[in-house]
């Protein structure tokens, strides 16, 4: 009897630690969430969040101009509770390492074309297609639509990436342009043209059946490639040109308008998941006021630019025949299919986006 009574005193022990270490457990669970929430609301009212913003262009530019006045701005909304430190012309990495970066986490935020993150996303590569879109205003219709959401804004943060800009209002142009070294207007007169292209397959796939013979060179090193003769042209918006002096080099100008694009503000996913809502807001408010001032400063200085690198570079600025265009145009489309047949581009996404108006 006494050896029972033993074993019945040993099993109510054993049941109280148990007991005793399942509420120590259970407070330990609620510390450590008290703790994470404190940290949260601590980084809020007490810290300062520093992010590092990075971009491929000069600081004169556009782009670095548009940086500039989102650091601006968040650090006068936030109340310093947001520091910006802006990197341009590449000082942290090229394009494709910043992406990188952005993804895993070592970046806070890329300034951008969507279509850089094509690696990741397949449906971004339809931004390196000319004549994608048939407008500026049939490019802002299709980022308003379900469509864009589906085939990029969910995929981007599948891939841990906030696009910051909801207005879509980074109107990279006014026009895009083929800087060369000799008249270039026709598919034709890309015989023996060594063209900068960046690391697409698509682009370079398409300028070469285009005519051209693609080398792949970072963004900083154009301007050294022209003079060198590493590359004989560079396709850009025209509103980076007089900022990188390409005119200096490279005097023809065509104006293909080949491609309509936009940039935006990318963030890693996790870090703005992170923030407080107050925070998150000011984030996304500044990047669409930043995109509306760098809109402003595109469309307005290009006429002036263009008149400084007549005076000054000697540039000629080639105009296109209908009938001409017409061929880039009829080429590029060729590609496209060629492209979606090839699962490179979603099937079916351009007759999709073609079927959205201009105005939604």
């Amino acid at each position: 009897m006494k050896e029972e009574e033993k074993k019945v005193k040993i099993m109510k022990t054993i049941r109280v630690n148990v007991k005793a270490f399942a509420i120590i457990v259970l407070m330990l669970c609620v510390m450590v969430s008290t703790f994470a929430v404190g940290q949260k609301d601590a980084v809020a009212a007490d810290e300062t969040v520093i992010l590092k913003l990075g971009h491929i262009d000069t600081p004169s530019s556009p782009m670095g101009l548009g940086a500039e006045k989102f650091k601006e701005l968040v650090e006068s909304r936030s109340n310093g509770k947001i520091r910006v430190d802006v990197f341009p012309s590449e000082q942290i990495g090229t394009g494709p390492a910043m992406v990188e970066d952005l993804i895993g986490g070592s970046l806070e935020l890329y300034l951008e074309n969507p279509g850089t993150f094509d690696q990741y996303v397949d449906a971004q590569k339809i931004h390196f297609v000319q004549y994608y879109f048939r407008s500026r205003e049939h490019l802002r219709a299709c980022t308003k639509s379900d469509l864009w959401k589906e085939v990029f804004t969910e995929p981007m943060e599948k891939i841990g990436v906030k696009t910051l800009g909801t207005k879509w209002n980074w109107d990279r142009g006014p026009i895009r342009v083929f800087v060369s070294t000799k008249p270039v207007r026709t598919p034709d007169d890309l015989d023996g043209i060594k063209l900068r292209l960046w690391s697409s397959d698509v682009a370079i796939r398409l300028w070469k059946y285009l005519g051209a013979s693609p080398i792949v060179m970072s963004w900083n090193e154009v301007y050294l490639g022209l003079v060198t003769g590493t590359v004989d042209a560079v396709t850009a918006s025209g509103a980076t040109l007089w900022p990188n002096k390409f005119t200096e080099v490279a005097k023809y100008v065509t104006l293909l308008g080949q491609q309509i694009q936009t940039i935006n503000l990318h963030m890693n996913k996790d870090l703005f998941d992170s923030l407080p809502a107050d925070l998150q807001e000011i984030l996304i408010d500044c990047a669409n006021d930043a995109g509306a001032y760098f809109t402003d400063l595109v469309n307005n200085n290009w006429e002036k630019e263009k008149q400084l690198m007549i005076k000054e570079h000697g540039a000629e600025f080639l105009t296109v025949d209908p009938i001409d265009l017409k061929k880039w145009i009829e080429k590029a489309k060729t590609m496209l299919y060629v492209f979606e047949d090839e699962g490179l581009l979603p099937k079916g996404l351009y007759d999709k986006f073609q079927k959205i108006p201009d105005e939604l």
